[in-house]
């Protein structure tokens, strides 16, 4: 399990979409520049899964790093996106992931990790064995709310030029 961090400090003043657009963005690009789940051959063909996964691996990412925060999620900055401050674009989105939020309180990195290759569907990036041990029925049902949400995300034309902007980045980074 994860070791409990102090919080950081949090404000909910200044939330913008341009702020939940650069968390989103900011979590994508770690995912497919580090994460090692995403091969230079699946960003450079645009394979149909990236959209959905980078999305999927964003909202994880965010969630987990917003399960210190009740009814909230951690954005940059110190920025806290709750119901009260949402901008109305990402509502929808946010209801969602408070939604599952409660599912990640006890999640350890290794069914973090299972979560997320259940949005990779590349052959050259199979998910070990000991993470598919791991699949129960709660987690997988957590994994189709998350992958649900992430491909409503992935359409929003918002994110398109996000998503189309962190695979290039991710492709030079990658190619680095």
């Amino acid at each position: 399990r994860r070791a409990s961090h102090p919080p950081p400090p949090t404000q909910t003043g200044g939330v913008t979409e341009e702020v939940v657009r650069e968390t989103f963005y900011s979590a994508m690009y770690e995912s497919v520049s580090c994460s090692g789940l995403f091969t230079l051959a699946a960003l450079e063909d645009q394979d149909p899964f990236i959209f959905i996964a980078l999305a999927a691996h964003a909202l994880i990412d965010i969630v987990s790093a917003s399960r210190h925060l009740s009814g909230a999620m951690q954005l940059v900055g110190g920025k806290a996106l709750t119901v009260d401050n949402c901008p109305a674009a990402f509502e929808h989105m946010l209801k969602g992931m408070l939604l599952f939020k409660h599912s990640f309180e006890q999640l350890s990195r290794d069914e973090i990790l299972l979560l997320k290759h259940t949005s990779i569907d590349d052959p050259a990036v199979p998910m070990p064995p000991h993470l598919a041990a791991l699949k129960t029925p709660p987690l997988m049902d957590l994994a189709r709310r998350v992958n649900g949400v992430a491909t409503a995300i992935s359409q929003r034309p918002q994110f398109h030029a996000i998503i189309d902007n962190v695979i290039a980045l991710g492709i030079a980074a990658l190619k680095g």
